[in-house]
């Protein structure tokens, strides 16, 4: 129930370069699901949600294969 936590997430992805993903979880991260939708985060749920997610970023951002 941090009243900074919205804005500093907004900094966080002005901060970050455009096409890094942001992923978020933990047992608050529900509390923040507007802001964190706001800045385009990827809201974790559980361990098997972080793994296809973590996945997913790994395949998104494999560089091609000659």
């Amino acid at each position: 129930e941090d009243p900074e936590l919205p804005g500093e997430l907004a900094r966080l992805r002005e901060l970050l370069p455009a096409g890094l993903p942001v992923l978020a979880g933990g047992r608050a991260s529900g509390a923040y699901r507007p802001s964190l939708e706001r800045i385009g985060a990827i809201q974790i749920t559980d361990l098997n949600n972080l793994c296809a997610q973590l996945d997913e970023v790994r395949r998104q951002t494999r560089p091609p294969q000659p």
